[in-house]
C-alpha cells in the first residue's frame, strides 16, 4: 500500500503558504527514515520550481469557496473535505501547513493502521506536557464535540475514512445548518476544518480513540503553553535553536514530536536556509 503526507498550500495576499509547505517537506526528508514524501494541494498556478522539486505530487484544484464569504472564514478552504479523493495515497497523514518534523515517527505507521481513520486528541506544550486546557475551544467543551485536531491526523481508504469525509463535505456546503446544532452562547463566528470536522465525527457516532498517546503534536499557540498572558507571536518571548543536525530547541527544550509552530515568523531565513543545506 502507498503512503504519504499531505497538505493543503493556498497562497494568500498575507501568508505564503507554499513556502511553508517547502519547508514541511525538507524537515520529512531531513527527519524520516520510512516514509517522507509530500503531496500538496493548491489552486496555485505558479510556484518556483524550487519548491516544486521536493513535493511528490502537486494537485492542483479549482477555488470553490463561496461559502467562506458567508462564515468570514479567513484561514480554512473547503479543499480540506477532499482529501479522501485527492489523496495520491492508500494511507495518508494530513497535515498543517505551519509543521516541521523534529524526529522519525515512522513507528507510527505501523500502529495507525489498525485504525481506519483517527486524529490527535492530545497536544503537547513545548516542554513535552499534556495541554489541559480548553482556551481556544470552548465551542467543543460545551457543544461536546470530540477534541480532534485536523493539524495532524490519518486515515487509509476504506468505508468508514469514505462515508466521514462525504459528511465533512455536506457540513462545508450547509454549514450554517448544522451550526444551529450549536449552543447558542458557544457558536463561533465562521466554520473552521477542526469544528466541521469534529461535528461530522459526532454526528457518525465514530469510535472514541482520546486516551491513545498518538497521533499528536507540540501546539504553539500561546496560551496553551502556560506562561502567562503572552502573545501568540510566541517568537518574541521564546528562544528557538537549531543545530546543524536540525535539532530544534525552544528555550532549551528540545523537541521531538511534529512541531506546530503556528507563529509564521518562526520561518526565518536561518531556519529555511538550515533545512536546505542539510538537503544539499
Amino acid at each position: 500500500m502507498t503512503q504519504g503526507f499531505l497538505v493543503v498550500a493556498e497562497n494568500n495576499n498575507d501568508v505564503d503558504f507554499i513556502k511553508m509547505a517547502y519547508v514541511l517537506a525538507l524537515s520529512l526528508k531531513s527527519t524520516q527514515s520510512k516514509v517522507s514524501n509530500l503531496s500538496i494541494i493548491t489552486t496555485d498556478d505558479n510556484i518556483d520550481k524550487k519548491y516544486i522539486e521536493v513535493f511528490d505530487k502537486i494537485i492542483k484544484c479549482d477555488k470553490d469557496d463561496e461559502w467562506k464569504e458567508k462564515s468570514k472564514s479567513l484561514d480554512t478552504t473547503s479543499l480540506c473535505a477532499s482529501y479522501y479523493d485527492l489523496t495520491p495515497y492508500d494511507e495518508t497523514i494530513v497535515l498543517d501547513t505551519d509543521i516541521v518534523f523534529t524526529s522519525d515517527i515512522s513507528s507510527w505507521w505501523d500502529i495507525l493502521y489498525d485504525k481506519e481513520l483517527i486524529f490527535t486528541s492530545n497536544v503537547k506544550t513545548f516542554r513535552g506536557e499534556d495541554v489541559d486546557n480548553d482556551y481556544y475551544r470552548k465551542v467543543f467543551t460545551k457543544n461536546k464535540l470530540p477534541n480532534i485536531y485536523t493539524g495532524l491526523f490519518y486515515f487509509r481508504k476504506g468505508d468508514i475514512s469514505k462515508t466521514f469525509f462525504e459528511m465533512v463535505n455536506t457540513i462545508f456546503k450547509d454549514w450554517s445548518v448544522f451550526f444551529d446544532l450549536l449552543e447558542e452562547d458557544y457558536k463561533p463566528d465562521f466554520l473552521s476544518a477542526d469544528l466541521a470536522y469534529a461535528i461530522a465525527y459526532k454526528l457518525l457516532a465514530l469510535p472514541d480513540y482520546s486516551k491513545l498517546s498518538i497521533p499528536t503534536f507540540v501546539h504553539m499557540k500561546s496560551q496553551l503553553q502556560d506562561i502567562g498572558n503572552a502573545k501568540e507571536e510566541w517568537t518574541e518571548f521564546l528562544n528557538v535553536f537549531i543545530n546543524d543536525d536540525l535539532d530544534v530547541k525552544i528555550n532549551n527544550y528540545n523537541q521531538t514530536y511534529p512541531l506546530h509552530y503556528h507563529d509564521k515568523n518562526f520561518l526565518t531565513k536561518e531556519l529555511i536556509e538550515s533545512y536546505e543545506i542539510c538537503r544539499a
